[in-house]
């Protein structure tokens, strides 16, 4: 009787889910789950389900309780199979417990994704004067005959309410999401009930929180005047104005809870300034270009109306740099900028020497979503020397410039591409004869290929050129160079093109190619591999016989919240006896392009 009434209680508290463990003893265990083909959904399977994630950390004491836990993992795996479009699949399980360790098998039979048949959005019944424009499947990301995921309709919920906001409707609401599955044909017909809520204007901004900043600065950022139609998207857009200006720490927009009566909808700014004073420091190491420091202050806030005052110093074995550089922010207009700067410089590579005082002014101005234009006037005194001659230079130059940024990212990119367009006509003062035309043009692409582990492919091609004046007669610290980490890796600095007695002289054009492949492996550390190409050339872009030289190498990626911290090995394809080592090392923060 006593020990049908033990065995009988035991029973009892493994159905429970307790753990009655008379010794040490655990159930040691491996997972397999087969038939999901998608790599992604894979690994999100294997992070949902306590079978897996709990393994080694927490193994169950009994075989009942091992049961239980592949139990409770079943109806979590259909969810997830359902939300991929998978609405008709099928789990088993297998526990093999003669198996050593103990073999669980998730058989998945996941059959083709359902496909969406149609969308319909509809709104909630209310009175009103002007209903909402809704908007098509297509603008919300969806296509009829296209896999029906969760994620997607997630994502859809979220443009239909942003559409709205941005139609006057400051209070959208999805009241009913109708989801239709048709197993006969494998579809899903998908039903949006939204309530778009009252129509409103923008009434009056209140601004909280500003000290040292001046409020007309914060109001000459509001894309919107008192009565006009509300626009979540111009919301969105002060927000992001008023946080690229480095001047707050916290940004808050809060339209009123109800439009007023007359339909207008009150919205609250409030900001809290952050410190607007910053110090900064960074080191590096090239084989070629030996140990490089750089520090920099920065005020954000000069005059109030946050401008920029930089002071830069750069000392390495052959740069040393004093530059302060003045921003002035919405000259005239928002996305106006004028930019005033000073170098003194020393320069003393392999290829020439230089000592040198630049000044520059310029207007920039953006002319669409991440492209600037910009235009400006330089003046640049200097003395250089190339094998042992010296001369010296005074340059007038009226530079131009055209970028486009449409990275996702600025110190990582994953997706997008930039592109760079420099040209600057240039005139002496001490040799009137001498005049020239440079121009230079760079382009990055990335294409991430997945995500989950992230693998990035990146690319960069750049060239540039030199008309007007003969290789010889141009500056030695204009002309074009390439080798080196931020060229042809492998490489020493400057190398790779026209040499006279084993020395760098620069040419009038240039040419480069890179390709890197970049594996993230954990959230802290990364991979890549890289292979760099191209020459400077004497004469124009592949005139005067230079040879395309290669150079291949590996990298390490340790990734901090200011961008990457890289270590790139280079090895030179085309070693040449007497110019070239064997390898070359690289030490700096950010990816290299």
């Amino acid at each position: 009787m006593g020990l049908t009434l033990a065995v009988c209680c035991i029973g009892l508290l493994e159905l429970l889910g307790a753990s009655l463990v008379f010794s040490e003893s655990q159930i040691a265990y491996r997972v397999t789950i087969v038939g999901i083909e998608d790599r992604k959904l894979l690994a999100d399977a294997e992070s949902l389900l306590d079978s897996v994630t709990l393994r080694r950390e927490r193994p169950p004491a009994t075989q009942g309780l091992l049961r239980q836990r592949v139990e409770r993992d079943v109806p979590r795996l259909m969810n997830l199979l359902k939300s991929a479009g998978h609405f008709g699949a099928q789990v088993t399980t297998t526990i093999d417990r003669k198996a050593e360790p103990v073999e669980v098998t998730f058989k998945v039979e996941s059959g083709p994704a359902y496909r969406l048949k149609s969308l319909e959005i509809q709104t909630a019944t209310e009175s009103r004067e002007r209903p909402p424009e809704l908007p098509g499947a297509k603008e919300l990301g969806f296509a009829l005959g296209e896999p029906v995921r969760a994620g997607t309709l997630v994502e859809g919920d979220a443009k239909l309410l942003s559409l709205l906001r941005s139609r006057g409707f400051p209070f959208p609401e999805i009241t009913e999401r109708r989801v239709v599955v048709d197993h006969d044909d494998r579809s899903v017909a998908v039903t949006i009930v939204v309530a778009p809520g009252p129509e409103a204007r923008f009434g009056p901004t209140t601004i909280h929180g500003l000290d040292s900043v001046e409020r007309d600065l914060v109001e000459g950022k509001i894309p919107w005047r008192q009565g006009d139609r509300y626009n979540g998207d111009l919301v969105a857009k002060l927000q992001r104005r008023l946080s690229e200006t480095g001047l707050f720490s916290v940004v808050q927009i809060t339209p009123a809870p109800a439009p007023e009566e007359g339909g207008e909808l009150p919205v609250t700014v409030t900001v809290t300034e952050g410190k607007q004073r910053t110090v900064s420091a960074g080191v590096g190491y090239r084989t070629d270009e030996g140990l490089g420091t750089t520090a920099s202050w920065e005020h954000r806030n000069l005059f109030h109306w946050a401008e920029r005052l930089t002071f830069t110093a750069t000392l390495s074995d052959i740069v040393k740099a004093l530059e302060a550089t003045l921003r002035k922010p919405t000259l005239g207009r928002e996305d106006r900028r004028l930019v005033v700067s000073l170098r003194l410089a020393e320069e003393y590579p392999d290829a020439y020497s230089s000592r040198s005082v630049a000044s520059t002014a310029r207007l920039e101005q953006d002319i669409a979503r991440g492209m600037t234009v910009g235009a400006g006037v330089a003046f640049k005194l200097s003395e250089v020397g190339q094998r042992g001659e010296d001369e010296n230079f005074a340059s007038l130059s009226f530079p131009l410039s055209f970028g486009w940024d449409a990275s996702n990212d600025l110190l990582n990119p994953t997706r997008g591409g930039r592109l760079v367009v420099q040209l600057a006509p240039y005139q002496d003062i001490i040799t009137t004869d001498l005049r020239f035309l440079k121009a230079y043009a760079s382009t990055t692409h990335y294409l991430e290929v997945t995500s989950a582990p992230s693998f990035v492919l990146a690319s960069r091609a750049a060239a540039g050129t030199i008309t007007g004046a003969s290789r010889l007669s141009i500056p030695a610290d204009e002309r074009f160079y390439a080798g080196g980490g931020g060229s042809i890796r492998g490489y020493p600095y400057q190398s790779v093109g026209p040499l006279v007695d084993d020395k760098p002289v620069g040419g009038r054009s240039v040419a480069e190619l890179s390709l890197e492949a970049r594996l993230r492996v954990t959230e802290q550390f990364g991979l890549v591999a890289f292979l760099d190409g191209g020459t400077a050339f004497a004469e124009g872009l592949l005139q005067s016989g230079e040879q395309f030289r290669w150079g291949t190498g590996a990298g390490l990626r340790y990734f901090t919240p200011i961008g990457p911290f890289r270590l790139d090995v280079g090895f030179p394809l085309n070693r040449r006896s007497g110019v070239d080592d064997s390898l070359q090392f690289y030490v700096s923060l950010g990816q290299a392009f």
